[in-house]
């Protein structure tokens, strides 16, 4: 008898060529089923039978797909998956042991601060073509060595005439003397993160789009449990197409990975063991628009896709596909909060076409160490669309319908860090 009970996906890689697979090492933390299909696609025959009816069916191409449902999770199996969804983690991820938040409210068009090892700049003035702030530090540069710990350094920007800082993750009296590195953030009217290296256990990867005209990594993925009881199905030459990250008031953050891939073969059912890190809950979630913290969120749901074209990449010789071609990256999602006097000045914007932006913070912690786990997700860029109204209970709710824009600035579109135990790169 075939139970969901005994359903699991493995992934591993990133393949060397495309198609031929390689070990499955690391384990989602499904939620749901998860089924490796096989879809056949059919064209009718064009021969007149004579006899007024179709005479046979042709089979022109084959599509393989998997939908993952998943806890979101700071595990390598959801970091391989982010790998091949945006195409690159860090070469060498660093240990950090704290992390902050800063915004730029001052009158200035742009401000840009570039964190060093020992120093953080921070420029003023139009986009481009920025200056040194005085009020930032000395001449616009702290020096973090005059800082023996974060919370002295949050106190000294917060003091600082138009900034604000806040408490990302990890102890306040954490050292700040060596940043990790970052040549460019725009924090005007949103949230940068800085992130300070401490030999702390807990690594940082950090998944930001690759926009050169290359194509996604590719993975091998098996699907156990769902079509044999002896045996597993494996996809050669998987892709994440599509990626879903939510969350619901109350409950557990969860993320669904879409893959396509080039191909089924059979594997032994795999004994690689779930990961030990939990589900991110909701209750330690921070949600942020245009820098502005809304601790009244209901729920939130960002969607990535890379828009692979489905009828490219089929070849001679094979059914399957052999090629996947990349679209355009589209980051859109919505984000439903209680109505107040920031959320207003933010649905404003549906009328206006002003550009805002997100942060959504989801923490939890590694069950066998207890070392705290994060997943950030900024989208430094997005413009609302729409933005209805509607009862909860007793108060009014408002939705964020939004959509990601390339300001070809100094972010990227999309960033993910994932804050975790392992200091491997997910390739």
């Amino acid at each position: 008898m075939y139970k969901k009970m005994y359903n699991q996906v493995t992934v591993g890689g990133p393949e060397t060529t495309l198609g031929t697979p390689v070990a499955r090492t690391v384990r989602f933390p499904l939620t749901g089923l998860a089924l490796v299909e096989e879809i056949a696609s059919y064209s009718r025959s064009d021969v007149i039978s004579g006899r007024g009816a179709n005479i046979k069916n042709h089979i022109d191409s084959i599509n393989v797909s998997l939908s993952i449902p998943a806890y979101l999770e700071a595990c390598a199996a959801e970091g391989m998956a982010f790998s091949s969804l945006l195409g690159q983690d860090v070469a060498t991820p660093s240990q950090v042991g704290c992390g902050i938040l800063i915004k730029y409210t001052g009158a200035s068009a742009s401000c840009k601060i570039v964190v060093a090892a020992t120093t953080i700049t921070s420029t003023i003035g139009d986009l481009g073509s920025e200056a040194v702030d005085s009020n930032f530090g000395t001449t616009g540069v702290i020096t973090l060595a005059g800082f023996a710990t974060v919370d002295l350094l949050l106190a000294e920007i917060t003091g600082y005439d138009d900034y604000t800082a806040t408490h990302l993750f990890g102890s306040l009296t954490e050292g700040s003397t060596a940043g990790y590195p970052d040549t460019s953030m725009q924090i005007k009217s949103r949230m940068g993160v800085i992130y300070f290296v401490v030999a702390s256990g807990v690594y940082l990867h950090r998944f930001s789009p690759v926009m050169t005209n290359v194509e996604r990594p590719v993975y091998s993925y098996q699907g156990d449990g769902a079509t044999s009881t002896t045996n597993g199905d494996v996809m050669a030459g998987g892709v994440i197409n599509t990626s879903t990250i939510s969350a619901d008031l109350k409950g557990k953050a969860n993320v669904t990975f879409g893959v396509i891939g080039a191909g089924v073969t059979a594997g032994t059912i795999s004994t690689v063991a779930l990961p030990t890190t939990s589900a991110l809950k909701f209750s330690d979630n921070e949600f942020y628009l245009a820098g502005v913290e809304y601790a009244c969120t209901r729920s939130i749901s960002v969607d990535i896709g890379n828009n692979i074209d489905g009828d490219e990449g089929f070849c001679t010789g094979s059914l399957y596909k052999t090629i996947h071609a990349r679209g355009e990256l589209a980051i859109t999602g919505n984000i439903s909060v209680r109505t107040s006097t920031e959320s207003e000045a933010e649905r404003a914007k549906r009328l206006s076409g002003a550009v805002t932006s997100l942060t959504a913070k989801f923490e939890g912690e590694d069950l066998a160490t207890s070392i705290p786990e994060m997943v950030v997700v900024r989208v430094p860029a997005i413009q609302i669309f729409t933005s209805p109204k509607g009862e909860s209970g007793i108060t009014i709710d408002t939705t964020f319908n939004f959509e990601a824009i390339d300001e070809n600035s100094y972010d990227d579109m999309i960033t993910i860090d994932m804050l975790t135990t392992d200091s491997a790169k997910y390739n």
